[in-house]
């Protein structure tokens, strides 16, 4: 690693002490100056319709275990805020803007809010452009999303990596009958969130999640590309892609500090090619995810695939049990280790697919090449018609491999229950 070659930001200014409380009273605020605003105000004249959705939610956390850091909590609550305004206008635009927010709990880190949305789009036939902030998923596993790129991680928020920040971007989109061909410009970076000092579910040291290094002299400025041919073959789907830009993956280099060890996300520049691919066949569906990816550090191929079968109407009810299979592979290793380098992953899922659309997936990771494995439970019902109940925990059980990505999660099994309420 060049010393050249790297940039980095200055150090964050200090917190104000009322820092936790004033999240809640600016997402409440703005939220509030939303809503009245759909109500009182008049549609501009360029504007044909507009409709405001989104939720707002009760959150709560245990962790059993004693933890591993001083600062951290057995248990913590949140409010959370996701308003959803889209509109129509005359000359053919469309408009979403999404905004999220979290306060509450011990960790400063869980006190942020976000732009997931904030986009015009428009169609010319078989052309259509989005200029904005906007939310791309590729990919088609369930536990690993190996080919997903263009949004960076909100790992602040859960674990399994499936929130994501709002990407600044240009996107043009050709569809046919036979698929699609997109085309990205990312002009600016958004670094990966972390759980804080105080915050669970982190790495052993703290992350300095203020102060990232880059590759590029340009930091977050520096601008990327990225490409995706979707094709449509009967029953399978698949996605050939490529990526050139700021890995949104970064290195975590040890740094001694004043207050001791801790860990500097260092993001690299990378190109990727990739593909993915989902089959229905009968009741087997069956999916893959490959990539190779070229960086000065931790170049390599990782590949994931697996099948799911679907057994419907079980014991003459309504109720479908998915069972699911998935085997990961990843040929980095050292500061680049993932927990999926050589990991069996197995789920059951259910669909009640009752009135109050109840879900449930159990899934169970065993990592072949050590001791660790994690359990981990999602499940929602819906309770009338505007209130949504979701739980969810993880078990990780690890034997003394400290190089194991997991093994840093030894203390921290939690369960999770939110309460979101529609509008």
């Amino acid at each position: 690693m060049r010393a050249h070659a790297m940039y980095r930001r200055p150090p964050a200014a200090p917190r104000f002490p009322w820092r936790r409380l004033a999240p809640s009273l600016s997402l409440l605020l703005s939220f509030t100056a939303i809503w009245l605003a759909c109500l009182v105000l008049p549609l501009p004249p360029s504007l044909q319709a507009m409709e405001l959705t989104g939720y707002v939610e009760a959150e709560g956390r245990l962790f059993p275990r004693q933890p591993a850091a001083a600062g951290q909590a057995h248990h913590d609550a949140s409010l959370a805020i996701q308003p959803e305004l889209y509109g129509w206008l005359a000359n053919g635009w469309r408009a979403s803007l999404v905004f999220f927010g979290r306060s509450g709990g011990p960790d400063n880190e869980r006190n942020h809010w976000d732009l997931r949305e904030a986009s015009l789009s428009k169609a010319w036939g078989a052309l259509e452009l989005e200029l904005g902030v906007g939310r791309v998923f590729w990919g088609a596993t369930e536990f690993v999303h190996l080919v997903d790129i263009v949004n960076q991680t909100d790992l602040v928020e859960d674990i399994d990596g499936d929130d994501k920040l709002g990407q600044p971007l240009i996107r043009l989109t050709y569809g046919r009958s036979w698929g699609a061909v997109d085309l990205f410009l990312l002009p600016f970076f958004r670094p990966r969130t972390f759980p804080g000092a105080n915050g669970r579910l982190r790495p052993t040291f703290p992350i300095l999640q203020d102060e990232p290094d880059y590759e590029s002299a340009r930091g977050r400025d520096h601008v990327d590309y990225a490409g995706r041919l979707t094709l449509i073959l009967g029953p399978t789907d698949i996605g050939i892609a490529f990526f050139a830009g700021t890995n949104r993956e970064p290195l975590l280099l040890p740094r001694l500090t004043g207050q001791g060890m801790a860990l500097v996300p260092y993001y690299q520049q990378i190109r990727q090619i990739s593909i993915d691919a989902q089959a229905a066949v009968g009741d087997w569906l069956w999916k893959f995810e490959g990539r190779y990816r070229d960086a000065a550090a931790a170049s390599g191929s990782a590949a994931v695939g697996g099948v799911e079968y679907t057994l419907y109407a079980v014991g003459d009810t309504a109720a479908d049990i998915g069972l699911l299979a998935e085997y990961g592979w990843d040929q980095r290793r050292g500061a680049q280790a993932i927990a999926q380098d050589n990991d069996l992953m197995l789920g059951l899922r259910l669909a009640a697919n009752d009135t109050a659309n109840t879900t449930l997936l159990l899934g169970l990771g065993l990592n072949l090449a050590g001791d660790t494995s994690f359990l981990r439970l999602e499940g929602e019902q819906r309770l009338g018609e505007r209130w949504k109940l979701i739980v969810e925990g993880s078990l990780f059980f690890t034997h003394g491999d400290a190089t194991d990505p997991l093994a840093s999660l030894a203390d921290d099994d939690f369960f999770r229950l939110q309460l979101r309420r529609y509008f």
